[in-house]
């Protein structure tokens, strides 16, 4: 009985180790997982992609309308948790590892969802790759992509991507 903790221990330190990062390997609609991106970086996927739907000013992850639920936001299902990971592991989702992907796709209103996504995005910039005028600056380890023909066409003079 006295082995008992120090198994537990074991067990437990043995699941804490770090997955290996899969420079191949997507969560398509991560968000339908039991643990939205954890699940994913637990298997060490680089590539993550989350829908949001702009629902009375909240970008609420689902990939139907109709599927939305309160609470289920890009903030905190992704973009803090990612933060925290980040901070955690120096500067990386994983320890000294490739950066990650994250695909935000919108599914309401383009203008309306994007003008609140680059706002929030903002406020994690120190962990985003940035876009500008064509060329890349490295902020941190992580990459946002946006490229719609609607954001492209919204905000002509944003050159940061």
């Amino acid at each position: 009985m006295r082995f008992l903790p120090l198994f537990l221990l074991l067990v437990s330190t043995l699941h804490a180790q770090p997955a290996t990062p899969l420079l191949r390997a997507h969560a398509h609609n991560d968000y339908e997982h039991e643990r939205p991106l954890l699940d994913a970086l637990d298997h060490g996927f680089t590539s993550i992609e989350a829908d949001i739907h702009l629902v009375d000013g909240a970008l609420l992850v689902a990939h139907d309308r109709d599927k939305v639920v309160a609470g289920r936001t890009l903030e905190a299902l992704y973009l803090a948790p990612l933060q925290a990971r980040v901070r955690a592991n120096g500067g990386r989702v994983y320890p000294g590892g490739p950066p990650l992907l994250l695909l935000v796709d919108i599914k309401s209103d383009a203008e309306q969802t994007y003008t609140v996504l680059r706002d929030l995005l903002q406020q994690y910039a120190g962990m985003l790759t940035l876009f500008t005028h064509g060329s890349v600056i490295f902020c941190g380890v992580r990459e946002k992509v946006l490229s719609s023909a609607h954001e492209r066409r919204t905000y002509p003079g944003d050159r940061a991507r």
